[in-house]
């Protein structure tokens, strides 16, 4: 709706217009309106098409997966890029949807933001390697707090998983977590206690830390993404506002 009237009329007209807005149906939230376009780019070095995805992938999809991770918060401008350019450069490159929470909702008890990504199983592993590569290749802020530690974060990646998974990575008196820790020779394989995060309350997800050699992380990423993918499913969910203060 465009109006052309003076700056008086103008005013007067939006107050009446809001007030016709409050009096009926809610206006939507959303903000995304990408799936009412076409987005298509040209590869002109090969001369082949290249597709960029729709904004969200069907869960009908063959092998369809969902996982979370999380990333450091001094990580994420880098990673978002300008206009969230980057991201959407990793969609289309790995073929998958990936979200990421909105400033300061970080996974209760950290200082990191939650990624979402999903498509089919293969791309969304390819995407959670990327977004690897690329956090280990980023340069630490050297006046960064914990300096020491924020390097050491660099070598692995935090997996987000429902809680009721836990028993699978954990297993009896933590046998499968030292198998897995063997098997792909990380140098850690952490999945947090829930005591950990029992002063907030309704959290229903934990954090499993992989760290090690750059390939076996990769091997162990593919292995921990198809035991979520046959379990229960990850929440979509990225607002984690209920588990801070208002302020």
């Amino acid at each position: 709706v465009v109006s052309t009237q003076s700056t008086g009329n103008v005013k007067e007209a939006i107050e009446y217009s809001i007030e016709k807005l409050s009096a009926g149906p809610k206006v939507d939230r959303n903000l995304s309106y990408r799936q009412f376009y076409v987005a298509e780019t040209a590869n002109q070095e090969n001369e082949q098409e290249v597709t960029v995805y729709d904004d969200h992938v069907s869960e009908d999809t063959v092998n369809f997966s969902r996982v979370k991770f999380t990333l450091p918060g001094w990580a994420v401008p880098a990673f978002i890029g300008t206009g969230g350019e980057n991201i959407k450069e990793v969609e289309r490159k790995c073929q998958t949807d990936v979200s990421i929470s909105k400033f300061r909702e970080n996974f209760p008890g950290t200082k990191e933001s939650v990624v979402l990504v999903e498509g089919e199983s293969k791309n969304v592993v390819r995407t959670v390697h990327e977004v690897h590569d690329f956090l280990r290749s980023l340069q630490v802020p050297e006046n960064l707090e914990r300096y020491d530690a924020a390097r050491r974060r660099q070598s692995g990646i935090n997996l987000v998983i429902p809680t009721s998974l836990c028993g699978e990575f954990i297993g009896n008196k933590g046998e499968t977590a030292k198998q897995i820790h063997r098997q792909f020779k990380l140098d850690i394989f952490n999945v947090h206690s829930r005591r950990e995060y029992l002063e907030y309350s309704g959290l229903n997800e934990t954090l499993v830390f992989i760290s090690g050699e750059e390939k076996n992380v990769k091997e162990a990423i593919e292995y921990s993404v198809e035991k979520l993918r046959a379990g229960p499913k990850v929440d979509e969910n990225l607002s984690y506002r209920q588990f801070y203060g208002t302020s």
